[in-house]
């Protein structure tokens, strides 16, 4: 069976709030454990335009774009919604 499924917080493969309450809970029920790449992705996605707009697109800006407190509002929301889930287990990955 199912042991373990990643969910993401930004990226094409994005999930909103109560998408991922939903997989926490079923996967939860299950006994699966949920993992989780953290990030804000609206806060990502403004820092981003902000630097297009001002032509800075080298590599090292897509790092810049994606700062701490991006990926700290992220998981203090994923464990929020972990614990609203039934004390759901959960594994950050990529810190």
């Amino acid at each position: 069976g199912l042991s373990s499924f990643k969910l993401y917080l930004t990226y094409q493969y994005k999930l909103n709030d109560d998408e991922v309450l939903q997989a926490l809970r079923r996967l939860h029920e299950s006994g699966a454990l949920t993992t989780v790449h953290p990030e804000n992705d609206a806060a990502i996605a403004s820092k981003r335009a902000e630097f297009i707009a001002a032509g800075l697109t080298a590599p090292r800006y897509h790092a810049l774009s994606r700062p701490l407190e991006c990926e700290a509002e992220a998981i203090a929301r994923m464990i929020n919604l972990a614990q609203i889930a039934g004390n759901a287990p959960l594994y950050i990955v990529h810190l």
